[in-house]
């Protein structure tokens, strides 16, 4: 089977590419995000690194899975280490802007799932981080990818992104 993982900055698209492999492959799809922090009704409570780092392994067991995160931390290379495929999904800094705006919207009227409250201060949380992505973030992962550059993806657009999807039909067609 396939391990995967999906990689890039707020608002580029990684959720949405998971779920759509997932669906369409069957495929055990995780958010790191959800790894990190423990949800709580009452406020997400961020897990201990060793608590991370015991999940990690638990997937790490399976057979195939799809991940999706940004986080940068030692606690995600023995995801990227036994990756098949990385993903790094990185549209342009102004449709990451659009796609958050639009996620928000959608979370804030309750059109749409929202792992965390959808807050003023989480959009500008959202919107400080695509800003620094360019600056600050960009770097970090591309320190974090260049041992595995030989199983890197990089998307920009989305056609890429349908390119991409395209490819992995013609892959899994195969193998059935």
């Amino acid at each position: 089977m396939v391990k995967i993982h999906i990689i890039g900055p707020v608002g580029s698209g990684k959720s949405t590419l998971a779920k759509t492999l997932t669906k369409e492959f069957f495929i055990p799809y995780f958010e790191i995000d959800n790894i990190v922090w423990e949800r709580n009704p009452t406020g997400d409570i961020r897990r201990t690194d060793e608590t991370i780092t015991n999940i990690i392994a638990t997937i790490l067991e399976e057979d195939a899975w799809i991940i999706e995160g940004v986080h940068t931390h030692s606690w995600v290379e023995p995801l990227l280490a036994e990756a098949h495929k990385i993903i790094y999904y990185e549209p342009s800094k102004y449709v990451r802007l659009y796609r958050i705006n639009k996620r928000f919207a959608k979370q804030y009227l309750r059109i749409e799932k929202s792992n965390y409250k959808p807050t003023i201060n989480m959009l500008k949380s959202m919107h400080k981080w695509n800003n620094q992505h360019e600056e600050k973030y960009q770097d970090e992962i591309a320190e974090i990818l260049m041992p595995f550059h030989q199983k890197l993806i990089h998307l920009q657009t989305k056609k890429d992104f349908r390119k991409l999807h395209k490819t992995f039909q013609e892959t899994f067609d195969k193998s059935i």
